[in-house]
């Protein structure tokens, strides 16, 4: 997911507040795997999903909710959702609201060959290392 894009979900997700506080973690990208056994690969997989995780926070009373669903009707969804946990929650007496905004340096761990490598590429990186192992 591009920055941009990341950014709309999140400013779209906080105008649903109605809560004190609201805190926003969007997580997610490409997992991929290759498991093996018996000198055999066993599974190969892909799989993209980005899950967007919400606290809501009445005074002391704190909600947890989540979603993978980004719609605009999803994202009110999982404010709601959040929300009404909270208010029905019992006071965390050792609850504190979030930090405010601040400036965090960009740390470059994005690897363009990693991301980009296929599972075919990872089966036969998979296979030489069994090759060498026998």
């Amino acid at each position: 997911m591009e920055r941009q894009q990341a950014e709309h979900i999140l400013s779209q997700t906080l105008t649903f507040k109605q809560s004190d506080h609201l805190e926003l973690s969007l997580h997610g990208g490409i997992e991929a795997n290759t498991r093996f056994a018996n000198n055999t690969i066993t599974q190969n997989t892909v799989q993209k999903n980005v899950t967007l995780h919400v606290s809501a926070a009445f005074g002391q009373k704190i909600g947890h909710a989540s979603t993978n669903r980004l719609d605009p009707d999803s994202l009110q969804e999982v404010v709601n959702r959040a929300e009404q946990i909270a208010s029905h929650s019992e006071p965390d007496t050792e609850y504190l609201p979030p930090v405010d905004p601040s400036e965090y340096i960009e740390i470059p761990a994005y690897d363009e060959v990693t991301a980009k490598t296929s599972p075919q590429v990872r089966a036969e990186t998979v296979k030489d290392a069994i090759k060498f192992c026998e």
